[in-house]
């Protein structure tokens, strides 16, 4: 949650949502100013979410919200890696022109970066130049990872190509 609700209405959440872990954003964190607004405007939670590396697990999926899941994730959940995402797609990268490129919609982080300092330099980076997103700051830091099938995040229009 960003800073706009008080801590009695995140009680209440935390309430009815007794098995959600809630956080609060700082936004004093982040550098909104390198936020590129020449492809579309970027609100907070762009860089929100670089916190996910302060989340004490031992290994975390992550997927962007528009995630849906049609069939099993089994080679997904018995994968073993540092660091692993579907290798992108798009052309014309502007900020990270690499065959290392990745989709941050869906990730596979493990305990080696789950940590502040991973956070913290994510941040740092963020900060060094003006980004078009948060997913060419995730591909400059994560040059070292493990390619997940293309099935596991496509685009709508690539969708009848994997199913």
């Amino acid at each position: 949650i960003d800073d706009s609700l008080e801590n009695k209405d995140i009680e209440s959440l935390s309430d009815v949502y007794s098995d959600i872990s809630i956080k609060k954003i700082i936004h004093g964190d982040y550098n909104y100013n390198n936020l590129s607004t020449k492809w579309r405007d970027w609100g907070f939670n762009c860089f929100n979410r670089f916190d996910i590396f302060l989340l004490n697990c031992d290994r975390l999926i992550f997927f962007d919200l528009d995630f849906i899941c049609c069939s099993s994730l089994d080679e997904i959940l018995n994968l073993n890696c540092d660091f692993g995402a579907v290798k992108g797609t798009r052309k014309n990268l502007l900020d990270h022109p690499s065959d290392t490129y990745f989709e941050g919609g869906l990730m596979i982080i493990s305990k080696k970066f789950l940590n502040i300092e991973t956070r913290n330099k994510l941040i740092e980076l963020s900060k060094t130049k003006e980004w078009t997103s948060d997913e060419p700051v995730l591909n400059t830091y994560f040059r070292n990872l493990t390619f997940i099938p293309k099935k596991f995040n496509v685009l709508t229009s690539e969708y009848n190509d994997y199913t």
